[in-house]
This record gives structure tokens, sequence and C-alpha cells, in this order.
């Protein structure tokens, strides 16, 4: 029951997230800017997510996985990930009357025309395949920021609150039980145990991958040694990893053997 109302409530912090992002409306300059940056890499992965995307989720993987150098996802990912903290900042120094309303909005949307611009323009190209699923999740950060405003002038909010005398603490509270319970939630739809890396060192028994950021395996971007097994792998080679750990492992989980071959 809790997993299913923690589903509706992340979909409805993406929804709102959204909505948001549309009512921005990015100036055309920004495209325009994006498009000569990015323009290359899109095609050449555009062909391919169209040709893959009826096919099984275990085969929508893009092999021209160098075209995009695992420390430069790596920021990317940590650029989305302090973005989308930021603005439930800012959302919880506006309502404590640390910022105006002008200066709240003028942040506000500038932090999520940049969450936007990188979902769009960087994370479409860098993860085709899982590109939706970075969407609901940073965008639900979007979502919480703007549901504790819209709740925050709530007398009924803080009259039935566990800290009825300190409405600070509370809102601090709610705001990190907000933030755990979409991460759960996410955790429980999105998640697998297994991932994708690149072969770069073949040795008797075990072998040397380079895996990039999985936001779903929950795997962080490293060169791993994993098992051989019985495949007969050769250096360049996209492999299917299997991950081990928790759901909720706060240092990620580890690749440790291979279980296919893409």
């Amino acid at each position: 029951m809790l997993s299913k109302i923690g589903e509706y409530f992340l979909k409805l912090c993406s929804l709102v997230g959204t909505i948001v992002i549309e009512i921005v409306n990015l100036p055309n300059k920004i495209k325009r800017i994006n498009i000569r940056e990015l323009g290359r890499e899109f095609k050449k992965f555009q062909n391919k997510w169209e040709m893959n995307k009826n096919k099984d989720e275990g085969e929508i993987i893009v092999k021209d996985i160098k075209i995009m150098d695992i420390k430069e996802k790596e920021k990317t990912v940590f650029k989305l990930q302090i973005l989308s903290i930021t603005f439930v900042l800012l959302s919880i120094l506006y309502i404590f009357n640390y910022l105006s309303l002008p200066l709240y909005l003028f942040l506000g949307i500038a932090t999520i025309c940049l969450i936007y611009y990188i979902l769009k323009y960087q994370i479409r190209v860098m993860y085709p395949q899982d590109y939706e699923v970075y969407r609901n999740f940073f965008l639900s950060y979007v979502g919480i920021g703007i549901f504790l405003v819209m709740i925050a002038d709530n007398p009924l909010f803080v009259l039935y609150a566990p800290f009825q005398y300190f409405p600070s603490i509370t809102l601090i509270l709610f705001s990190i039980f907000l933030v755990l319970l979409m991460y759960y939630v996410f955790r429980i739809k999105y998640y697998r145990n297994y991932t994708y890396g690149e072969v770069v060192e073949v040795g008797k028994n075990t072998v040397h991958v380079k895996v990039d950021y999985d936001i779903r395996a929950n795997v962080l971007p490293d060169i791993y040694i994993v098992e051989k097994g019985n495949f007969d792998v050769k250096e360049g080679e996209i492999v299917k990893l299997k991950v081990e750990g928790g759901r909720l492992s706060v240092k990620g989980n580890k690749p440790t053997k291979i279980i296919g071959k893409i």
C-alpha cells in the first residue's frame, strides 16, 4: 500500500515538474547553441534509438559508448543532482522568507531551465535508452520544491504536524521525508540488477570493464574487475554485467560477472 501511494506521489511530482518546464518555454537561442554543440552526436544516436525502440529493454543499447567520455557523463549527472537539490533548497529559503518572491522566481526558473537543458540535450544523447528514467527522477525534485511552497502556508499542515510549535523543523523534516520517499519509490519502480560495460582488458578468469553511471542499477562510473565466466570476450566489446548490492545502497552497487554479450 505504501509503495503504491509513493508511486502515485512520484508520478505527481514528475507531472508538476514537466508542466512547469513546458510553461517556461526556453528561448530559441538556447536551442540553437545546444544544437551546435551536440547536433552531430545526437544524429548518430537518433537513428539507432529509433531502430531499437520497439525491442526488448536489454537490446536497447547504444554500442558507440566511447563517443561520450565516462568523466563527461559523470559530471553531467553530478550537475543535475546539484541543480535539483538547489531548487528544493531555494523553495525552502523562500518559505522561510530568506528570498523575496521575484528573486525566488528568477532563481527557480533559471534552475529549471538548466535542468531542462541538460536533460533534453545532454542526458537524452548520453542515455537514450534510459532518458525517461533520468527525466522522471530529476523532475521529481522540481515537483517536491513546488509542492513545499504550495503547502507551507496551509494552516492545516502546521496544525497537524508533529512539531506544532516549531514549524521550521517540521518543514525541514517533511522535505527530507519527501526526498527519501521519492528515492525509495524510484528504486522500487526502476531498479534492475544488471548493467552494461566496455571491456578494456581481458585476463584468464577475470575482465576489466569500464562502466558508466547507471541510475537504474545504482552503479557508479569506474573500471571494475568482474568474472569472465564462459564468455569469450575481446577488448572494446560491450557486455552485460550482473550487479550485486541493495536497492538503496548509498555507496553504489558493483558489477560482479559477465552474463551476456551485446
